[in-house]
């Protein structure tokens, strides 16, 4: 099934040709490259988690002023790319 992210698909990518340079055993490339993985995934996994406590609020003031904010972020191009990482 492919991955759907194009920039998780590119760091995958990334991380398995760094592996198989450099390394003849494809099982020795393949269990590194597991790891790592593995690693990576368990920390998206964390960071998200994180996030979702952080942004969704509980308080009705806070969660009217949290959707004000991403509104104003979505409508704003320069906010929207700011806060998108692009």
């Amino acid at each position: 099934m492919p991955i759907p992210l194009c920039g998780t698909r590119k760091r995958f990518t990334r991380h398995w040709s760094r592996w198989l340079v450099g390394r003849r055993n494809l099982i020795q490339a393949l269990a590194a490259y597991e790891r790592d993985m593995i690693r990576y995934g368990f920390a998206a996994v964390q960071t998200s988690l994180s996030n979702m406590n952080r942004f969704h609020a509980k308080g009705t003031l806070a969660r009217t002023a949290t959707k004000a904010l991403f509104r104003v972020v979505d409508s704003v191009p320069p906010l929207k790319a700011g806060f998108l990482g692009r």
